[in-house]
């Protein structure tokens, strides 16, 4: 892989007070990230509060933010990869934790976000994926998508009434101003 430098960030690990997965841990000692990089780790049930905070916290210098939640293994190199895409929503494509283990990506949004399964995955092959919306784990946000969003950027019971369902929202609300999810 060729050398590239990239702006530094914030990585923000998203997590209950026990984080749930050892592998997890030792996937983000190895995290390739560009130098004066910050990382954050959040605790709590309401995660949409506590990204708001993390965003909150930014350092002046950030220029991106990437989210990873605390169920998820990667590999070392997956935010430089991101990154290379150089657009302003990316999220690398994760399985959900149980059967049928398809992608957490989406499309629709009047009558509710659908999940669409490998479809598009077989259908476009590698790359990016224009997509509806994302779970937001391993979400790569840049600095001028938060920035048009505002805050709050992630809010809960908007797309379903409990406290899920802040990473689609989040991406609606990009959408609406202009910018796609991949």
């Amino acid at each position: 892989m060729p050398s590239v430098k990239f702006p530094p960030g914030r990585v923000v690990v998203n997590t209950a007070r026990t984080g749930r997965y050892n592998e997890f841990w030792y996937c983000c000692e190895r995290l390739l990230v560009p130098e004066g990089t910050t990382k954050d780790v959040i605790y709590g049930i309401n995660n949409a509060r506590q990204l708001n905070i993390a965003i909150r916290r930014m350092p002046a210098e950030a220029q991106w933010l990437f989210i990873l939640d605390d169920d998820h293994v990667f590999s070392a190199d997956i935010l430089i990869r991101l990154l290379r895409h150089n657009v302003d929503i990316a999220c690398a494509m994760y399985l959900q934790r149980g059967e049928p283990f398809d992608p957490l990506i989406y499309s629709g949004r009047d009558d509710g976000f659908k999940r669409l399964g490998w479809g598009p995955i077989h259908q476009l092959g590698r790359g990016l994926i224009a997509v509806e919306g994302t779970g937001n784990g391993g979400m790569l946000l840049s600095r001028r998508v938060l920035a048009a969003v505002g805050d709050p950027w992630f809010e809960v019971g908007k797309t379903q009434t409990d406290l899920g369902g802040k990473d689609l929202w989040f991406s609606h609300k990009a959408k609406l101003k202009g910018f796609t999810t991949y």
